[in-house]
């Protein structure tokens, strides 16, 4: 079992969380490493130092259940893998989070603020 962190569209009341339901509840977690989160119809983050910790879920999910979401996130190209860790009620794990692969962001995409320190997908 693998454990994928998701701030966006997997999250729980989220379009794509079907795919996770077979699975656990989410677990309410934030990341430990900083980011910068963009958006336009669906959110990505990348690393940013000077950047803030981004609110999500942690999954368990099934090596068939992690290639599922590579095919709907468009790995390696539209996102890629990094591995981070989250800090949840369970303490600190470490998790694989989709981050923005490789292309050039256009314009439309609006940079996220964050609110009490944090960044969230809402």
């Amino acid at each position: 079992m693998i454990n994928v962190f998701v701030y966006g569209t997997l999250k729980t009341g989220y379009s794509r969380n079907y795919i996770l339901e077979e699975h656990s509840p989410g677990i309410p977690c934030v990341t430990v490493q900083k980011f910068q989160m963009k958006r336009a119809g669906y959110p990505f983050i990348k690393p940013e130092p000077k950047g803030f910790p981004v609110v999500g879920e942690l999954y368990e999910v099934s090596d068939e259940t992690l290639k599922i979401l590579d095919q709907i996130e468009g790995y390696p190209h539209l996102f890629k893998h990094l591995k981070i860790h989250v800090d949840s009620k369970d303490g600190m794990i470490e998790a694989l989070v989709y981050v923005k692969g490789d292309w050039e962001e256009p314009d439309y995409f609006i940079e996220v603020q964050p609110e009490n320190g944090v960044l969230e997908y809402i």
